[in-house]
């Protein structure tokens, strides 16, 4: 082969190395594919193991939060504060909680509203976006500044 070599011109013997150039680029791109492959494998088994294992922490968790509110409210003489995602009453939504005491009142202001629903124990960080979200919705009426009515 040396003497193939030995006896090309400039040109072949710069097509030759271009090439073997590409040859081995195809190589290591296939290599790299397979690399990224396995990878990919990895992380979405390392992603499902993690998020079995913090469901399961998150179980532990409200369930000794659970024990340790039920305690508080045993000797506390009140009811255990609701368990879960934010502070729901009965499981009830803040939009669901708002059109249940308006249909009740029939028109209120929002601080009526928001007094009544602090009472329940529903939650009332924003009021204001869910009476402007029903409002949109055609659920509920604006009749004035800050006071609303259900739609007849």
């Amino acid at each position: 082969m040396k003497n193939d070599i030995n006896h090309l011109s400039a040109k072949e013997l710069f097509e030759l190395a271009r090439k073997r150039e590409q040859e081995e680029w195809e190589r290591t791109r296939e290599q790299r594919r397979e690399k990224i492959r396995a990878l990919r494998v990895e992380r979405k088994s390392l992603q499902k193991s993690h998020a079995k294992a913090l469901k399961q922490l998150q179980q532990v968790h409200a369930a000794e939060l659970a024990s340790i509110d039920s305690q508080i409210a045993d000797l506390t003489g009140q009811r255990a504060a609701p368990v879960g995602k934010g502070s729901r009453s009965s499981g009830q939504t803040a939009t669901g909680a708002v059109m249940e005491y308006i249909n009740k009142a029939g028109q209120a202001s929002s601080k009526v509203i928001k007094v009544a629903l602090e009472e329940q124990g529903a939650p009332t960080a924003h009021l204001s976006q869910t009476l402007a979200y029903l409002v949109r919705q055609g659920q509920v009426e604006r009749v004035g500044r800050g006071m609303y009515r259900k739609v007849a």
